[in-house]
């Protein structure tokens, strides 16, 4: 609304594409938070994905630049699952936890592969609000939405999962993330 604070992803307010044409802010509108898609050139707003205020992860461009991946509520009433935003404006569900847990949290934190096949990010989950355990790192094949839970506990405050560069390996094939054990210890 007009007259409010400026809203931020961590440390910025904006997140431009690779080529600089497109960029993705917080919006405060009369009728709600969202990740707002701004065409650069054209000087309009692409698209909109409801954020209800919290803009954590912050959205993560595609090498590409063909798309950004957001954590985002489908609707005002469910928690938020993974969403790919088009630089035209196609808005795609990458997941449904909703199917899979009765309780859970997207993290804070996640990475992007270098490649663009994957999302590393922390998810806590379980049957119900008390039984929510620590945050879990998951990964999201983002061409097939398989979802694969390493079981790894993870520190998710502000610790993203790093990727490995391209190698004689293949690109994206190792991870690196600070690992929580038991005793809480890293």
């Amino acid at each position: 609304g007009i007259g409010s604070l400026p809203l931020y992803f961590n440390t910025t307010n904006v997140i431009y594409d690779p080529m600089l044409k497109y960029a993705v802010y917080p919006q405060d509108a009369d009728d709600g938070y969202y990740f707002a898609l701004w065409n650069l050139e054209t000087k309009q707003t692409v698209a909109k994905v409801l954020s209800n205020g919290l803009y954590e992860p912050a959205p993560l461009w595609l090498s590409s630049g063909n798309a950004f991946v957001v954590a985002a509520f489908p609707d005002k009433d469910s928690p938020r699952e993974w969403f790919m935003v088009s630089r035209d404006g196609e808005i795609r569900q990458l997941t449904n936890f909703k199917s899979l847990f009765s309780e859970y949290e997207i993290g804070s934190s996640a990475s992007l592969s270098l490649d663009g096949h994957y999302l590393a990010f922390g998810l806590s989950h379980g049957e119900t609000t008390s039984q929510v355990g620590s945050t879990e790192l998951f990964i999201l094949n983002l061409s097939s939405l398989d979802i694969f839970n390493t079981c790894i506990p993870i520190d998710d405050q502000y610790n993203n999962p790093i990727w490995s560069p391209f190698s004689p390996y293949g690109a994206s094939r190792f991870l690196v993330v600070r690992y929580l054990d038991p005793n809480k210890k890293y």
